[in-house]
């Protein structure tokens, strides 16, 4: 890991990590007057490193700004380029200067990969297309790789076998985008049907205090546990621990959503069955009655029922649980992305630089 330095001193340096770029942007929007600072210093050191280094090959992540650094650079180092596309790049930063801005790294790239199906017909919707040569690689989850095998071999979890009621699961930002308001406002109905229903929220958000604030409100703060975000082994035990995964995105104002939902892909490994909205990516993974339940986005009442229905419907349960573990296990663990990314790797270096 090499870091550079885009501003001094390094208290300036504030417009990446802790939620990502756009998220500090709509948090201190004055924080734009920097981009030009670190997309120069992240194009010099890149090309720098690729005149004194011996690369094969450049991978970037994102169209703006790795992949225009990545271009720039690969234009004054000629090496071969990969560009990543993850789906918040591609559904947001459209003003017209912004969509050339991001046409002219793409085109400049040797191969483009996104994340899902629903990334990629964003790309191709970009007029011209952006690519010719894009390759559908989802992201692994990012879970031990003998996570799936050991959940599989407890068949009936020891959380499920003896409880009358489910343990519900969340994981992600705690944000509206994400449902969780949503999700609250399904426990009344759901602790009326199954009345000892739990539900664990993990992770954090700028949406936490009013969410905690909504749950006293809706009588159900002793339902529900903010866990905050947890460490990769915790993480095993929760999902080992609960009976229902739930996570019932919906699109932001802003366009966009869940370009693939990686949570849903640890939900699917550890075997506990998925609730899921319609929405983005998400349905590459969750095939409604195959592998998981779909319910609409802003629907309560669906997820409230979907989820007294899977309660009492085990053999439906098993049957998700079995069908989306083999998927996941298929396409969505890191083991099966890091070979699908080598496979990509060696047919552009066997090709050779393009002109």
């Amino acid at each position: 890991v090499k870091r550079f330095r885009y501003l001094w001193p390094d208290a300036l340096q504030t417009i990446c990590y802790q939620g990502g770029m756009l998220v500090n942007l709509r948090r201190r929007p004055l924080g734009v007057l920097k981009i030009p600072a670190f997309l120069l210093a992240e194009t010099w050191h890149v090309a720098r490193e690729l005149r004194h280094g011996q690369y094969d090959l450049v991978h970037s992540h994102w169209i703006v700004p790795q992949g225009l650094a990545c271009s720039l650079a690969c234009c004054q180092a000629p090496h071969p380029h990969v560009i990543t596309v993850h789906g918040s790049d591609i559904f947001s930063l459209n003003a017209p200067p912004l969509r050339l801005i991001k046409r002219f790294a793409l085109r400049h790239a040797t191969a483009v990969t996104v994340n899902s199906s629903v990334t990629r017909k964003a790309l191709l919707d970009l007029e011209p297309p952006a690519s010719a040569i894009t390759h559908l690689i989802p992201m692994g989850a990012n879970l031990p790789p003998s996570f799936a095998t050991e959940c599989a071999a407890q068949q009936a979890s020891a959380s499920e076998a003896g409880r009358s009621c489910p343990a519900l699961l969340f994981v992600g930002r705690v944000i509206e985008e994400k449902g969780v308001r949503d999700l609250l406002q399904a426990m009344p109905s759901i602790c009326r049907e199954l009345p000892s229903a739990t539900l664990m929220l993990v992770g954090e958000g700028q949406d936490r205090p009013a969410f905690e604030a909504l749950a006293r409100e809706l009588g159900i703060g002793n339902r529900v546990i903010f866990s905050g975000w947890m460490t990769t082994d915790e993480l095993v035990r929760a999902y080992r621990g609960a009976d229902i995964f739930i996570g019932p995105s919906h699109p932001p104002a802003s366009g966009g959503g869940e370009a693939q939902g990686l949570v849903f892909a640890e939900a699917m490994l550890a075997g506990t069955p998925v609730i899921a909205t319609e929405v983005g990516g998400i349905v590459d993974a969750v095939i409604h009655e195959e592998t998981g339940l779909l319910v609409p986005p802003h629907a309560p009442e669906a997820i409230a029922a979907a989820v007294i229905r899977l309660w009492r419907e085990p053999d439906l349960r098993q049957r998700l649980r079995e069908q989306a573990r083999r998927l996941a296990c298929e396409r969505f663990t890191r083991q099966a992305s890091a070979q699908a990314f080598s496979r990509l790797f060696q047919r552009v270096l066997a090709r050779g630089q393009p002109s």
